[in-house]
């Protein structure tokens, strides 16, 4: 698959997928005969897990660490699991104060819509 096709299916810009292959995350990316990238259904399902952790704010360098981790000849099950738990908290404590934020957002929503009945009474 290349490049465009990438894109396409996982609605990322060429641009991140070229980004993450500099940077080391997205695997090996084979080339044809022409020099065009081949992406392989392995590769594009790596792409599919960073853009996931990507969409919840995980750092490159800590889905570099897990990468690392999964590529490691060792058991790393145990510490793969503490970066996606350490994570999952930080993403926890995000939707808390989303929660608050919507809150206060609706509470002023709430205010003009009573100003507005109430001028146009």
């Amino acid at each position: 698959m290349r490049i465009k096709e990438v894109s396409e299916q996982l609605n990322l810009p060429t641009e991140t997928i070229r980004y993450w292959e500099k940077v080391g995350i997205a695997g090996t990316v084979e080339r044809d005969v022409s020099g065009y990238r081949k992406y392989s259904p392995e590769v594009v399902e790596w792409l599919q897990i960073i853009k996931c952790f990507r969409e919840i704010d995980i750092p490159i360098e800590t889905i570099k660490a897990y990468i690392n981790l999964t590529k490691s000849q060792e058991n790393t099950f145990s510490e793969r699991k503490v970066v996606l738990e350490n994570h999952r908290q930080r993403l926890e404590e995000k939707i808390v104060e989303y929660q608050l934020a919507l809150e206060k957002l609706n509470k002023k929503i709430a205010n003009y819509e009573q100003l507005v009945e109430f001028k146009s009474n």
